[in-house]
């Protein structure tokens, strides 16, 4: 009997409470997808550098996919807490006619089996599905072969999702269960009568909270805002506490502060049924105080979270390509045999490095004899500023700006493609392109500042910065080197030559196997880099670090990859969490409310103003928390491109659009589905009088 009750107690409620279901479905298919992603990555061709990647990916989904366990964990809880609430009279009938609380909790016990065992079958039903459709996505993220991928279904994704809800839905059935065994019959029969917090309403309180919410949160962005420079763990720490402090009393002063506020407009008000809807918001708001706050947040995080993952994966894919023009790259310097390149190298050891080299060229550093400090004159103060915000050190000032002649690096644009430079007898250019620095740079050179290298004067060809770069790398790193003709490089110390060099192959297939063969025999004649240790500015006498450009491309893929699935399956979480947690309170909301709308009715009001009223409600509801969390995240991306300059500078704007659509599309769709429920269960409950 007690069974056949609860199923007809789900039939009855997934009409009103179909995002709740939906909610955990949800939450089963993406915990299945993320963690079988591991699964298909495995049988696609990766490198072996993307294999490592893969590894180090395995682990920190384990690690990340108990957090999302629990986080989903608290969601069940504080969903099922709402479903008890409105079901407080059920309940307290049940004891009227005699049934004991034991028989109740059994009630609710089978109705939490039969929902976990059909959220979780759906669940892993739809997850297998779209688990294939994620192929495309690891294809374009790790580069693979698309043609490696089969069908997979993963036992250790299925054997993680059913043990993960598993627990969450017996620790919902004990707190059930205790909820019941601890409830008194009165406090169940009068349930509806209390509110879910204690309710604010003193404006001589509420005003003087709401400005000191608005302090705190001002405080916080001036903090955010601060140069890395000025800024020390402890203020961070201060900013972030400020923030969620500031946010808390916001919501816990807003209801009080827009009530008198739309109440002063007396035409606004009194217009149609502005007063209720106004009322219903402010009633709706007291009660959500520390849930709206904790929604915020988490929508501030979801925000940061997606658009710092999005960016980091664009910068590091894209820097790759444009600013690693060449296949291999060689630092090296050996002050016993300077003139030894790397290629002969390789053939004094017995090798032939032409049959897999096609074309390759020499770019030597020379040690000017020009601190920073004397190149920058009046400015050297500014440009230390700009190198301890990039991390750097200001002893820097004090050693030789680097040098190259500027035949060599013609030679090197040639080998690029690029446009070469021109350069007249007396004259100097700056090439750099880090933005901080070239503008520092570019009053130095606007200014005529001469500079004496090797015993000649100097003066600048241009006003400006020579957008340009000699090390590869997967970003911009060129902090600033100056270029000058051939005659001032001669009988320079040199520091460090670089080795640019493009294999034979045309396709990446050989090229890849060209590079093979070319470490093959770079390990074996460079055996000795093994042991090499080169910190900071040391110069040392003997040097060699090779870089490729398949090296760093499978390294950046591999960590764009992690950086955006952790992103993703945080964000998605985060926000299916949010719109569950305020879609639930307002379908809560809506039951309760249904005799206040049907008494609208009955005077008068027309159904067009109730859904308008209903409309704006819910929408406001939404959307306060959601504008508070995107000005929060205005402040905390400029701490985070600042901490993450190299790996989130670039592309921004269009990662936010993306992160714009996904906020659109799921955390819209709770607001669209909560819409249509609410508005289904106030006519619903009006047809039934």
């Amino acid at each position: 009997m007690l069974f056949k009750l609860s199923l007809k107690n789900i039939r009855r409620s997934v009409k009103d409470y179909m995002i709740y279901f939906f909610t955990l479905i949800v939450g089963v298919a993406i915990f299945y997808i993320f963690n079988a992603v591991e699964t298909q990555a495995a049988y696609l061709e990766l490198s072996e550098d993307k294999e490592e990647m893969l590894d180090i990916f395995r682990k920190i989904m384990s690690a990340v996919s108990v957090f999302v366990a629990i986080v989903l964990g608290l969601l069940i809880i504080y969903a099922s807490r709402f479903l008890m609430k409105r079901r407080n009279r059920e309940f307290a009938i049940y004891l009227t006619l005699g049934m004991s609380k034991t028989k109740v909790s059994m009630i609710l016990v089978f109705e939490n089996i039969i929902i976990g065992i059909c959220s979780l079958a759906a669940g892993l039903a739809i997850g297998i599905g779209l688990s294939q459709l994620m192929s495309a996505f690891i294809v374009d993220l790790f580069d693979a072969d698309m043609t490696k991928f089969r069908f997979t279904l993963s036992g250790d994704a299925i054997a993680k999702t059913l043990l993960y809800f598993g627990i969450m839905y017996l620790v919902v059935i004990l707190f059930n269960s205790n909820t019941i065994g601890r409830c008194k019959l009165i406090d169940l029969i009068q349930s509806g009568k209390r509110a879910e917090q204690l309710r604010t309403g003193k404006l001589y309180i509420c005003l003087p909270m709401f400005i000191v919410s608005i302090g705190s949160l001002t405080v916080s962005y001036i903090l955010l805002s601060k140069k890395l420079t000025e800024l020390s763990n402890t203020k961070i720490t201060a900013a972030l506490v400020l923030l969620a402090a500031g946010t808390l009393l916001f919501f816990w002063s807003l209801s009080e502060i827009l009530m008198r506020f739309v109440m002063s407009l007396k035409g606004f008000y009194h217009k149609g049924i502005n007063s209720f809807t106004f009322r219903q918001i402010s009633s709706k708001i007291k009660t959500m105080v520390f849930s709206m706050t904790v929604i915020c947040l988490m929508l501030f995080i979801t925000i940061s979270l997606l658009t710092t993952a999005f960016s980091a994966r664009n910068t590091l894919t894209n820097g790759v390509k444009k600013y690693f023009p060449s296949d291999v790259d060689i630092c090296y310097v050996d002050k016993e045999e300077p003139d030894k390149t790397p290629m002969d190298v390789l053939r004094d050891a017995g090798y032939d490095p032409d049959s897999v080299i096609k074309e390759y060229i020499i770019v030597t550093n020379y040690k000017s004899g020009v601190k920073l400090k004397e190149l920058m004159g009046d400015y050297s103060e500014e440009l230390a500023g700009v190198i301890a915000e990039n991390f750097m050190m200001y002893s820097i000032l004090k050693y030789d700006f680097e040098m190259y002649s500027i035949s060599e690096i013609n030679e090197m644009l040639d080998l690029r493609g690029e446009k070469k430079l021109s350069l007249k007898d007396g004259e100097y250019l700056i090439m750099c392109n880090m933005d901080d620095y070239s503008k520092v740079y570019n009053k130095v050179l606007s200014s005529g500042r001469e500079q004496t290298v090797n015993g000649k004067t100097l003066r600048p060809a241009s006003d400006k910065v020579t957008d340009g770069f000699v090390s590869s790398s997967f970003n911009k790193t060129n902090s600033g080197c100056m270029v000058v003709p051939d005659d001032v490089c001669r009988g320079l110390p040199a520091r460090y030559s670089y080795f640019h060099a493009n294999y034979k192959g045309s396709s990446n297939k050989e090229k890849r196997a060209d590079e093979k063969k070319f470490l093959d025999m770079y390990n074996d004649a460079y055996s000795w880099t093994k042991d090499q240790t080169v910190t900071g500015l040391d110069e040392p006498d003997k040097y060699a670090g090779l870089l490729t450009k398949f090296q760093l491309m499978d390294e950046t893929v591999g960590i764009g990859a992690i950086v955006t699935f952790l992103g993703l399956y945080i964000g998605f979480i985060f926000l299916i969490s949010s719109g569950a947690v305020l879609a639930l309170k307002e379908l809560s909301e809506s039951v309760d409310s249904s005799g206040k709308y049907e008494m609208l009715r009955k005077i008068g009001a027309e159904e067009n103003a109730i859904t308008r009223s209903l409309l704006i409600q819910v929408g406001l509801f939404f959307i306060i928390p959601l504008l508070l969390a995107l000005i929060h995240s205005i402040f905390g991306m400029r701490l985070v491109i600042r901490y993450l300059d190299i790996f989130v500078k670039n592309g921004v704007g269009s990662s936010s659009i993306m992160v714009f659509m996904i906020i659109l599309l799921i955390y819209g769709g709770y607001f669209l589905l909560t819409f249509i429920g609410s508005r289904t269960i106030i006519r619903k409950n009006d047809q039934k009088h």
